[in-house]
């Protein structure tokens, strides 16, 4: 158990981990660095307090991504990088900070030129190294109202999460998202793959 004492009340949502050293994501704009070696964390300053990260992901140390929420929920989405050991807010030039009460909730890649980001409102992006691209959910049905929870790019086909009444299980074939939901399943807010088996996990 490491001493994290000093943000205690907090809530740590997820974790990033490369050979010597580990990011933790959570409320209160927590960023933290963990430098595995002698265990000392360093907290980042600039999220405001009011804002959430769900997720973090880098391809390397030189260039990683956190996500979440701002405003507790009512403001645009939470999209942070790290680059060059310096974290920052990030803002794509076209798409710009987004609408208010979208949360970005998952951030996974395979590379730093192919990055895909998940969140409220059947939201799916891509980030091909230059540019953040929408891609749509909604192919084999309205996904309008599911929330996308989770996200695993590394096997051959990227799988997505998440719904609420019922689970969403979703397949990417390179050109769209596939259903592969089960029936009548409550949501989903986990998935990974490995060993040529994808599991998925969720409520009840």
């Amino acid at each position: 158990r490491f001493d994290t004492s000093a943000w205690a009340g907090a809530e740590l949502w997820w974790t990033w981990v490369s050979g010597d050293e580990a990011i933790f994501v959570g409320d209160q704009g927590l960023i933290l660095e963990m430098d595995l070696t002698d265990k000392s964390i360093q907290h980042i300053e600039g999220p405001a307090s009011d804002t959430t990260f769900f997720g973090v992901w880098g391809a390397t140390k030189d260039d990683i991504w956190a996500v979440g929420e701002t405003d507790g929920g009512d403001g645009p989405r939470a999209l942070w990088r790290r680059q060059g050991g310096e974290w920052a807010a990030w803002e794509d030039p076209d798409l710009g900070r987004g609408e208010n009460g979208v949360t970005y909730f998952k951030v996974h890649g395979t590379h730093t030129d192919d990055v895909w980001f998940v969140g409220t409102g059947g939201r799916s992006l891509r980030w091909n190294g230059s540019e953040l691209t929408g891609v749509a959910t909604d192919t084999d049905r309205p996904r309008a109202t599911a929330p996308l929870l989770s996200i695993d790019a590394f096997p051959e086909h990227p799988v997505v999460v998440g719904g609420i009444g019922n689970g969403l299980i979703l397949e990417f074939d390179g050109d769209a998202w596939r259903d592969k939901s089960p029936e009548f399943q409550p949501g989903f807010n986990g998935v990974c793959s490995g060993a040529d088996q994808q599991w998925a996990v969720g409520q009840q």
